[in-house]
């Protein structure tokens, strides 16, 4: 197994059962786990939340917008399903 050298600590609106229906649906491509109320490490946590730093939560839809500027400068089309 490889080792991990990053994590996230991410405050839910949701309630925490529907939470990991949601996931058990989508199977997502990293290790989740949710802690509730229910637990006693969950105070514990929600206590520093505030002490932890910040990440930039928004996310580029497009891939390597590097690499797009390249295929149109060589006349491709960004599509790849589009024919002439």
């Amino acid at each position: 197994k490889s080792k991990c050298n990053s994590a996230a600590l991410v405050e839910l609106n949701n309630h925490a059962g529907a939470a990991i229906s949601r996931l058990k649906k989508i199977h997502p491509p990293a290790h989740i786990i949710i802690i509730s109320p229910r637990h006693k490490m969950f105070e514990e946590l929600a206590g520093k939340f505030s002490k932890y730093p910040e990440f930039d939560r928004t996310f580029n839809h497009q891939k390597n917008p590097q690499s797009m500027d390249m295929i149109q400068e060589k006349g491709e089309s960004s599509n790849p399903m589009h024919k002439e």
